[in-house]
């Protein structure tokens, strides 16, 4: 019998702010930006089953009442080659592609729709890495030289600093410390360092916040922290 094989924990390292609870940034290694850039090319309806299948729905506006109306509404009210399930392409991360999820391969719509390309931007392509196999995705040099095929988006030389809202950027130390100064930090004794791993579950609770709030790493890390630090409505 065929089981479903989850990706391995990321580790994260969080740098926060003692005195707000507040994550300034955390370092991330290239697993993690994959990760986090994949879901740029989810499909909405994807994203959105994930969320309700685990019971987090978005509470984002009117969203989850799409996704449940394409739910409940009978097959015969869809056209006879339509699957309403394609509208919802379960969400899945096969072995081989390790944190990047993948999804069923697009298929020729007679609807007329378009609302953009579903492929990545690559020289050339036969799979796209989140429609499939990813052992099958190749790419060619424009140059007439093959490229090695390497999962995911983002090169695996720097250690990546992934800001609160999300906002990924290669750290060094001069990003360091314009980021520091930029949130008034002066000593260092101020910060504290907090060691995560992203499971599958947290890597689900990212996705909500990430609909939600630009606050997303303290939201999903250091919630109870902040919570505490809120300051008090009177003075």
């Amino acid at each position: 019998m065929a089981t479903t094989t989850k990706p391995p924990p990321m580790n994260l390292k969080l740098l926060i702010d003692k005195s707000s609870g507040k994550v300034l940034f955390a370092e991330a290694k290239k697993e993690f930006v994959d990760f986090l850039f994949a879901l740029l090319q989810a499909p909405l309806g994807s994203l959105l089953r994930l969320l309700s299948e685990n019971g987090m729905p978005t509470s984002s506006g009117s969203l989850d009442q799409l996704y449940t109306s394409v739910l409940n509404l009978d097959p015969n009210y869809f056209l006879p080659n339509i699957n309403k399930l394609t509208l919802i392409p379960k969400m899945d991360f096969p072995p081989n592609t390790h944190h990047v999820p993948s999804f069923p391969p697009p298929k020729e719509s007679n609807s007329g729709f378009t609302l953009g390309s579903s492929s990545p931007s690559t020289f050339s392509t036969s799979t796209p890495p989140l429609f499939g196999n990813q052992s099958n995705y190749s790419t060619s040099s424009p140059f007439g030289s093959s490229c090695e095929v390497v999962p995911g988006y983002v090169k695996d030389v720097v250690t990546y600093m992934v800001l609160d809202d999300l906002t990924v950027q290669p750290s060094s130390n001069i990003s360091i410390l314009i980021l520091l100064n930029k949130f008034h930090v002066k000593e260092v004794g101020c910060l504290q360092e907090k060691n995560v791993k992203i499971n599958l579950q947290k890597g689900i609770e990212l996705v909500k916040a990430s609909f939600q709030s630009d606050s997303v790493l303290t939201d999903v890390f250091n919630r109870t922290t902040t919570d505490n630090h809120q300051p008090s409505s009177s003075k």
